[in-house]
């Protein structure tokens, strides 16, 4: 399937199951009633590739590709096994599921959360933003940081029984906050990168939120203030 201009639209019960390649190389195919996938998603230079409805599964071998957008976008991504992504934004929506998505090159997330058993990981050459007015979140599961993320925006960071370990560096440039919302004991941060902020004059909190920082840990605070607050507690 190949979308070189204009759009592709499956809805309404038009599911689209993907065991070969689909591109969007500069138009958009737009995925709003699910389906499934052991193929890759490529999306061109000008291509968007977007998941804006019921739940697409990414099977063993599903890759996301190309230099374009590919964007879950109110849509659900389930990883079922072992997947891969050169690029994925997050707008809305979640990525779930109890496989691993392994992002090589780009991860942008302004809003949904990741809901999965298993694992979302930003690769060592990654770089990442988390940005935006709108809340993000781990819902469940774990997303493993081992590349270079930037937190801006005003939009809080929710945990729910999720898990963050971090190998990279998170560079927190905003004042939002780090809240617990599982009615239970504190959600943790694992570090054993760097995580620092930079930028902002303000404080982050962390709100029931634990940092853990590990032997090959380093915390910086550059600029403003970091607050430990509400069952919040720093492990160093």
């Amino acid at each position: 399937v190949e979308v070189q201009s204009g759009s592709v639209l499956f809805t309404s019960g038009g599911a689209f199951h993907n065991l070969g390649t689909a591109r969007a190389l500069s138009g958009m195919l737009t995925l709003n009633a699910g389906g499934s996938g052991t193929g890759t998603y490529e999306s061109g230079g000008l291509g968007v590739v977007r998941f804006t409805g019921g739940t697409t599964t990414l099977a063993g071998g599903a890759r996301l590709i190309g230099p374009g957008t590919n964007r879950v976008e109110g849509g659900t991504v389930t990883v079922g096994d072992a997947a891969g992504a050169e690029r994925l934004e997050i707008s809305s929506g979640a990525v779930n599921g109890a496989g691993i998505l392994s992002i090589t090159n780009l991860f942008n997330w302004t809003g949904g959360s990741l809901n999965q058993s298993g694992m979302v990981t930003l690769l060592s050459e990654g770089i990442g933003s988390i940005s935006g007015t709108a809340v993000k979140g781990i819902g469940f599961g774990t997303f493993h940081n081992q590349g270079t993320l930037a937190w801006t925006g005003t939009g809080p960071f929710n945990f729910g029984q999720g898990i963050w370990t971090n190998s990279g560096t998170i560079d927190i440039q905003n004042d939002a906050s780090f809240v617990d919302t599982f009615d239970g004991a504190p959600m943790v941060l694992h570090n054993a990168g760097t995580v620092r902020k930079t930028v902002a004059t303000g404080t982050t909190p962390f709100n029931n939120v634990v940092l853990t920082n590990h032997p090959a840990g380093v915390v910086e605070v550059q600029s403003g203030s970091v607050l430990f607050t509400s069952g919040g507690a720093f492990h160093n």
